[in-house]
């Protein structure tokens, strides 16, 4: 399916903001993190014009749709399913924002695909995430701390309603990508050489 299609089928306007997260619905990669941040958004920020796509499966499917009609975001909240990685692309096309809030580290390829996509991150500093990803100058990265989540919400609420201020993230973050990020080309030549 190509991305307008996808946009039409869910019904994606060109004045929404949309997150993905991408990853198995299970317990330690904490989507739960993802409900209350759209929560937090809309009831705090009162950010209308959102939508959360996760895109995955696992255990923790019901529970979490369940989670999302407690706190009155249903109508926010898109649980795809998996979805093929030919067409995952579309997807993170359509995504301003990829959100990564795993318990352990974040460095996956969800992660790389979001930098290669040049999409704004919010991510947690656990793992290798903070050896080239640096808070506010090429992603969003926050310590595990108890208001965590507030921090995203308020940094994420700015940059919805101010995006313009932000680009200098996307320009920095295509540098790290090209600076950083290995080709399919390139790593088979080095595999190659070796």
């Amino acid at each position: 399916r190509s991305l307008s299609q996808i946009k039409d089928e869910y019904g994606i306007t060109d004045d929404e903001f949309v997150i993905i997260t991408v990853c198995r619905l299970v317990k330690w990669k904490r989507v739960d993190r993802g409900l209350h941040l759209v929560a937090r958004l809309t009831n705090n920020f009162g950010i209308q014009h959102i939508k959360y796509f996760i895109i995955g499966d696992g255990e923790q499917k019901h529970e979490l749709e369940q989670m999302a009609h407690q706190l009155g975001i249903a109508e926010k909240v898109v649980f795809c399913g998996p979805i093929n990685n030919e067409y995952l692309g579309e997807y993170y096309q359509m995504a301003d924002a990829v959100l990564l809030t795993y318990d352990h580290s974040n460095v996956g390829n969800p992660l790389l695909e979001a930098i290669r996509m040049n999409k704004y991150i919010f991510t947690l500093n656990n793992g290798d995430t903070n050896k080239w990803i640096i808070h506010k100058y090429n992603v969003f990265i926050y310590d595990i701390k108890d208001s965590f989540l507030d921090q995203i919400a308020c940094d994420m609420a700015e940059l919805i309603t101010n995006i313009d201020k932000f680009e200098y993230i996307k320009k920095n973050l295509q540098q790290t990508a090209n600076e950083k990020l290995w080709t399919w080309q390139e790593r088979l030549d080095k595999e190659v050489n070796e």
